[in-house]
C-alpha cells in the first residue's frame, strides 16, 4: 500500500506540474491573442476610415464625371448647331455663286433678289462672323438702303432732269462672286477647324 501511495503521490505531483505549465502556457496564449485582437481592432478602425475616405473620393470622381459628361453633351450640342449653321451658309453661298455665274446678263433686280435670298438663309452667327466691309458689300448688292439715302429729300422744283441727279446702280458681279467664294472658303475653313477641335 505504501508503494501504491508513493506512485499515486508521484503521479499527482507530476500531473500538477504539467497542469501548471499548461495553465501558464494558456495564460501566455490568451495575452498574445488579446494583443492581436487589440491590434486587429485598431487596424479595422483604420481601414474603415480609409474606406470612408475612398468612398468620398469615389463620390467626388463620380460627380466630376457626371459634370464632365454634361459639359461634353452641351459642347456637342453647340458644335452640332455651329456645324449646321456653317453647312447651310456654305450651301447658300454655293447657290448664289452658281446663280450669278449662270446668269448671262445679271440685272440689278436679279442680283439683289439672289443676294437677299442668301442673306435670309444665313444664321445670326454666320452674319456675325462677317467683317463690316463684307457685310456692307453684301447689303449693297442686296439693295439695302444706305443711311444717306434714308434722309428726307426736298421737293423737286425742276422737272425732267431727276435722272441726271440719281445715283446709278454700280454693280460688278465678278467682285460679288469673288466675295461669295471668299466667304464660302472662310466658312469651309472654319467648319474644318471646328471639326478638328471637336474630334481632338
Amino acid at each position: 500500500e505504501e508503494v501504491t501511495y508513493a506512485k499515486f503521490s508521484t503521479w499527482c505531483s507530476t500531473s500538477e506540474r504539467s497542469l501548471e505549465k499548461a495553465v501558464e502556457a494558456s495564460k501566455v496564449a490568451v495575452d498574445e491573442l488579446s494583443t492581436q485582437i487589440d491590434a486587429k481592432s485598431k487596424q479595422k478602425k483604420t481601414l474603415e476610415k480609409q474606406i470612408e475616405k475612398l468612398d468620398d473620393e469615389i463620390k467626388k470622381y463620380e460627380d466630376a464625371d457626371t459634370a464632365a459628361t454634361k459639359e461634353r453633351e452641351d459642347a456637342k450640342t453647340l458644335y452640332d448647331k455651329a456645324d449646321e449653321d456653317l453647312a447651310s451658309s456654305i450651301k447658300a453661298f454655293d447657290e448664289v455663286i452658281t446663280e450669278l455665274q449662270n446668269a448671262k446678263t445679271a440685272t440689278g433686280g436679279f442680283v439683289q433678289k439672289t443676294v437677299r435670298g442668301a442673306l435670309s438663309t444665313l444664321s445670326a452667327s454666320a452674319l456675325g462672323a462677317l467683317s463690316d466691309a463684307q457685310l456692307a458689300q453684301l447689303q449693297a448688292a442686296a439693295g439695302k438702303a444706305d443711311p444717306e439715302d434714308e434722309k428726307e429729300r426736298p421737293d423737286f422744283l425742276a422737272k425732267g432732269d431727276r435722272g441726271d441727279h440719281v445715283r446709278k446702280y454700280k454693280f460688278k458681279s465678278g467682285n460679288l462672286i469673288d466675295l461669295m467664294k471668299d466667304l464660302k472658303r472662310t466658312f469651309e475653313d472654319e467648319r474644318v477647324e471646328g471639326t478638328k477641335r471637336e474630334t481632338a
